[in-house]
């Protein structure tokens, strides 16, 4: 038998997914893969389907009548192996049988149903984390606080919440195992990776060693939780997490921008706080300690806010960020009332003026940064496109009254005589004034020109009208000028040689006929 060999896509040098299994047979077995792992059917001619494995990066093989005759059965399914069997097929080696198990692996993981479902159970083991913290939390207040018993609502509450852990700790050890064998040394490269390999050896020294561990499990246990910002891996993948994702980049967009705030801010607190601390420790706490119990309570008062470095700058940061009337009240009250003026002025140039210049410049930087974000970029595309389909549909079977699955020139004009139509393609960036110029611009689409316009020539062409000239059509437009520019001064330069050659010379008396002549060639 001849082997056909695969060229693997992309002009990769891998070996293809049409192998041999048994090369001493009369006849081979071969198993021909797909790009997500499946098999798929036959195909022993060059059609269509041998057009489908070639995307695939695989060739159907060509069978001679000989090879025919020793075929006793054949299996086909999009989901099992496809097998030729004869009678002298040996069962495949070791190796290719774990290879095989490896790229269903491979497909498992790389599956985003698979994610998704990892994803939901990372979730509800959140979620079962937050019962259990609500069972202890009832039992610990029974203690002190005489409630009801946490059995009367939470029955073998605690055999559950093992269970259920054992059952989770067992899934998430399975999926670490899986990525192991699959990726192997890649697996070390990705620090997720490293974050679920942490958690998963955790766990597992936690359920062996329990007793014996110098940290508490229980702190351990809620490291898990951490897992759940792999939920943002997903969202990548899915477009109805488009607002979700959107604010996740710009979190992470606004690292370094918040960075520079908070240092600008800290300076200025700090700035304020050793004033304040110096101002009121001279003021009022550098005489003898007073013996009037009065004066010793506002001498608390004020030192549990500004008495040192860390406590001004707190003090600070809340007048700035949070409630400012408290610490405004204890200095008016108990040192002197013109403190009353700073934190007027401070509010309104700290909280008003400052706080909101930041908050508009990190809103701004932000959301630039993460409009440079390429699956942003590419979703926000998609979405437009998605909208433009939608809109021309729905004006394809307002304008398609014949139903026949085309609008004529008559449809058209009458769609554009309607006011309101005509308003809402104005609003779309189509600004119709010619109809005539305007159908036959919709038409350049059409292979057709005479049998009207389909939904997706309508779509293309609508979608080539709307808006503006764009930097591509004024460049496509020089282009084309400067080419004629050529062709024109080509044809100039050889009407130019052509009357050299054929004028005759002209007689005495005719430089007016001869100047018109040049002047019409130079023309």
């Amino acid at each position: 038998m001849r082997h056909l060999p695969a060229p693997s896509p992309l002009g990769s040098t891998s070996p293809s997914p049409l192998r041999s299994t048994t090369p001493n047979a009369s006849l081979d077995m071969y198993e021909i893969d797909s790009i997500d792992g499946s098999r798929v059917s036959e195909s022993f001619g060059r059609s269509e389907e041998e057009a489908r494995f070639s995307q695939m990066g695989s060739v159907p093989v060509s069978l001679n009548s000989d090879s025919v005759d020793h075929v006793s059965s054949m299996h086909t399914s999009r989901k099992s192996k496809f097998v030729f069997n004869s009678r002298n097929i040996s069962a495949p080696s070791y190796n290719q049988t774990t290879s095989t198990t490896l790229r269903q692996c491979e497909a498992l993981l790389n599956n985003p149903t698979f994610e998704a479902l990892l994803c939901l159970v990372i979730f509800l083991n959140a979620v079962v984390f937050a019962l259990e913290a609500q069972n202890k939390g009832m039992a610990y207040g029974h203690i002190g606080f005489g409630g009801d018993l946490p059995d009367l609502f939470w029955s073998n509450g605690d055999s559950i919440f093992y269970v259920l852990e054992m059952i989770f700790g067992c899934v998430f050890t399975v999926e670490v195992v899986l990525r192991l064998m699959v990726r192997q040394h890649l697996f070390f490269c990705g620090a997720w990776n490293w974050l679920d390999l942490v958690i998963v050896l955790v766990w597992i020294l936690g359920q062996a060693f329990e007793e014996r561990l110098p940290v508490n499990s229980q702190v351990l246990r809620l490291a898990r939780l951490i897992r759940l910002f792999r939920l943002l891996r997903l969202v990548r993948r899915i477009q109805q997490f488009d607002s979700l994702y959107l604010m996740s980049t710009a979190i992470r967009s606004s690292s370094g921008i918040l960075g520079w705030t908070a240092a600008l801010l800290f300076l200025i607190q700090m700035l304020f706080a050793l004033v304040f601390n110096q101002l009121l420790y001279g003021f009022y706490f550098s005489d003898s300690v007073s013996t009037d119990e009065f004066v010793k309570d506002q001498q608390e008062i004020v030192y549990t806010y500004f008495g040192t470095f860390s406590r001004s700058l707190l003090t600070m940061f809340e007048i700035t960020l949070a409630n400012w009337p408290p610490v405004c009240r204890v200095l008016t009250e108990n040192v002197s009332e013109w403190f009353m003026i700073f934190f007027l002025v401070h509010k309104v140039t700290m909280g008003f003026a400052v706080i909101g210049v930041i908050n508009g410049v990190l809103m701004q930087e932000t959301f630039k940064v993460a409009s440079y974000d390429d699956t942003i970029m590419m979703r926000t595309k998609q979405k437009a496109m998605q909208n433009h389909i939608r809109k021309m549909q729905l004006l394809f079977e307002e304008a398609d009254t014949s139903e026949d699955g085309r609008i004529d020139l008559q449809e058209f004009q009458e769609i554009v005589a309607d006011n309101e139509l005509k308003a809402w393609l104005g609003a779309m960036e189509l600004d119709i004034q010619d109809v005539g110029e305007a159908w036959d611009l919709l038409q350049d689409n059409a292979k057709d020109k005479s049998g009207g316009l389909t939904a997706e020539q309508l779509v293309l062409g609508v979608a080539k009208l709307q808006g503006t000239a764009k930097s591509l059509d004024l460049q496509k437009v020089i282009k084309e000028q400067q080419g004629m520019m050529r062709k024109v001064e080509k044809l100039q330069k050889g009407f130019r040689i052509l009357a050299e050659q054929c004028v005759p010379p002209s007689p005495p008396g005719a430089s007016r006929i001869n100047s018109e002549t040049e002047e019409f060639v130079s023309f």
